[in-house]
């Protein structure tokens, strides 16, 4: 029997869908602030810019903002002479990007849940008449993202008895919780993970059933 739900992260599924919808107003007020200066962003630029704002800036913003402008004036001429992009840049007036700067300060890339897909992001999101939205159901390709479906009996088998033990194990817990000490700490049980499992409650390890599900 395969296509069991063997793993299910309930507990990223949540965070990460809570951090997509701070993402995209996040996302918005940074490709607003862009478009005030007539450049329309795209969702890998809104993301670098954002993401690299807490990574010591390796996408600077004035420099981005510059050089967008820049290639869109292209080699303008100025009684018949053709101005070089880098002499452009010498006389251009630097633009005032306090509105990106405020836009970026308030994004939300601190609160990253741990382990999350990024690449979601680049991926599932969009523009559409200067509005950022999702272009799929995001919800389900985030649930897909932490849940795993066995594809052998084998794995099947190794994943319901694991499952066994959870329950049993939570059982005892619930139990005996004045004198349980199950914690992650002091049961080390193959195939056993407590960062999957509810508050304080064993779930199961999917790198170990992903051994056995061939």
């Amino acid at each position: 029997m395969s296509n069991y739900l063997a793993y299910k992260n309930q507990k990223m599924i949540d965070a990460s869908i809570g951090y997509i919808n701070r993402v995209i107003p996040a996302f918005q007020q940074v490709y607003d602030a862009i478009d005030q200066h007539g450049i329309q962003a795209t969702i890998g630029e809104i993301f670098s810019l954002t993401y690299s704002y807490q990574n010591a800036r390796k996408v600077n913003p004035k420099d981005f903002i510059i050089n967008k402008l820049i290639d869109a004036a292209g080699e303008p001429e100025v009684a018949g002479i053709k101005i070089s992009k880098s002499k452009l840049r010498d006389i251009m007036e630097t633009p005032d990007i306090s509105d990106l700067e405020q836009a970026i300060e308030a994004a939300v890339f601190n609160q990253v849940p741990n382990g999350f897909k990024i690449i979601l992001l680049t991926q599932q999101l969009e523009i559409t008449d200067g509005t950022v939205v999702a272009k799929t159901d995001l919800e389900t390709d985030i649930e897909a993202a932490y849940s795993y479906y066995t594809a052998t009996d084998k794995g099947t088998n190794a994943a319901m008895k694991l499952k066994a033990l959870c329950d049993a194990l939570s059982d005892y817990t619930d139990t005996f919780a004045a004198q349980s000490t199950i914690t992650a700490a002091n049961v080390k049980i193959p195939g056993i993970d407590f960062s999957t499992g509810g508050p304080g409650k064993p779930g199961i390890n999917v790198s170990f059933i992903k051994l056995y599900d061939k």
